[in-house]
C-alpha cells in the first residue's frame, strides 16, 4: 500500500485517495470530514425532510441489525460471542464493548440490561437523531476517526462494527487498535468494496493479528475478526 503525506495534521493518503492517520490522535475530533453525512442522516431520520423516502425503500435496512447478524459470515452471532466472553470475566470485572456506528442501539438493550455490572457498553454514531432514547446515555457523537478523542487508550475488550465505519475502514481499524486492550478483539463487517485488504491493514496496524476472515454467500460483505497482540 502506498501512503502519501498531505499538507498537515499528520494526515496521509492511501493509494485509493482516502485520508489516513498513522497516529490516531492526529485525526480530527468529533465528526471531522463526516459532517455532511451526519447532517444527511439527521435529516433523513427526523421524518421532517424530503429524505424520508429513503427509509421507505429500505436503503438503511441495516440500521437495526440484530446482534445475531453482526458477524454472520464467521458462522456465529455477536450475542453468542459476547456471552462466551462474559463467562470468562472474573468477579468484580466488566467486559467493555464499543459499537462503531451502532444505528438506533436498540439491538443492545436486552444484552446490556441482562448483564448490568458485567457489561459496560459504549457506542459512537454520526448523529443522535435515530438513537433510541433509553440508549442515549451510552452514546458519543463522532466519526470512526474521532473516537480516540472520546475514550481512553487501551480501554476496550471488544470493538465491533456492522457497516458502521462509513468508508473510514482503515482509519477506523487503526483507531480501534489504539483503543483495544492487549488481547482485545475487533470484529468488523463491511462491504467488500470498502473493506481494506489484510496487507493494507497490517502495514499500518502492527499490533493486530487476524483470527479469522470470511465473506457472506453473495460476496458483498466481508468480516475480519482481529485480535490485539499482547507483546
Amino acid at each position: 500500500m502506498e501512503l502519501k503525506k498531505t499538507k498537515g495534521g499528520g494526515a496521509e493518503k492511501t493509494s485509493n485517495g482516502r485520508v489516513f492517520y498513522r497516529n490516531p490522535l492526529d485525526a480530527p475530533k468529533k465528526l471531522g470530514d463526516m459532517k455532511e453525512i451526519a447532517k444527511f442522516e439527521s435529516l433523513a431520520y427526523s421524518g421532517d425532510g424530503i429524505l424520508e423516502h429513503i427509509f421507505k425503500d429500505k436503503r438503511y435496512k441495516d440500521i437495526d441489525t440484530p446482534l445475531s447478524k453482526y458477524c454472520f459470515p464467521l458462522g456465529f452471532g455477536l450475542d453468542e460471542h459476547i456471552r462466551k466472553l462474559l463467562a470468562n470475566i472474573g468477579d468484580g470485572n466488566a467486559l467493555r464493548v464499543l459499537d462503531v456506528g451502532a444505528g438506533t442501539c436498540s439491538q443492545w438493550k436486552e444484552i446490556v440490561l441482562e448483564n448490568k455490572g458485567k457489561l459496560e457498553f459504549s457506542a459512537v454514531a454520526l448523529s443522535d437523531a435515530y438513537v433510541a432514547r433509553e440508549m442515549l446515555p451510552f452514546l458519543k457523537i463522532c466519526a470512526a476517526e474521532g473516537m480516540v478523542h472520546e475514550f481512553s487508550h487501551s480501554s476496550f475488550d471488544l470493538i465491533v462494527t456492522y457497516a458502521g465505519m462509513h468508508n473510514q475502514g482503515l482509519v477506523g481499524i487503526k483507531a480501534s487498535e489504539w483503543l483495544l486492550k492487549p488481547s482485545g478483539e475487533l470484529i468488523v463487517t463491511l462491504s467488500t468494496k470498502t473493506m481494506p485488504e489484510p496487507e493494507e491493514i497490517f502495514s499500518v496496524c502492527d499490533k493486530l493479528e487476524l483470527v479469522r476472515a470470511a465473506s457472506d454467500k453473495s460476496g458483498e460483505a466481508v468480516t475480519y475478526w482481529l485480535r490485539k497482540k499482547t507483546d
